[in-house]
């Protein structure tokens, strides 16, 4: 089966223990415990769900899995870029990457 058979992939939490962090200057933190099972290409956050997806290297969307809280949503807006970071068990952080981050605006349509 073709990898684009099945653009939308399981949410990230079933398979990464995951969370995001923010500051106040728009700097978005994406930590996770292990690799993602494909490479994430770009990172998208769509105000209107509340929803962060990772778009893998080949286009295919994994969702967050929770939705983002609301009091992060003013600096992850102010955000172009996330850095991921890999946490192993011991607190060692390893495999960091910055992507890219999309920001979908609410349209109030």
């Amino acid at each position: 089966m073709d990898r684009l058979d099945n653009p939308i992939l399981k949410h990230a939490t079933t398979e990464v223990l995951i969370d995001v962090m923010t500051n106040d200057h728009g700097d978005v933190y994406v930590l996770h415990d292990r690799p993602f099972p494909e490479a994430i290409g770009w990172i998208e956050y769509d105000q209107e769900t509340t929803r962060l997806d990772f778009i893998s290297e080949e286009g295919r969307i994994r969702f967050f899995g929770v939705k983002v809280p609301k009091h992060i949503e003013p600096q992850i807006i102010k955000g172009e870029a996330a850095l991921m970071v890999e946490i192993t068990p011991d607190g060692e952080m390893k495999n960091k990457a910055i992507k890219s981050l999309i920001v979908r605006k609410d349209l109030g349509v």
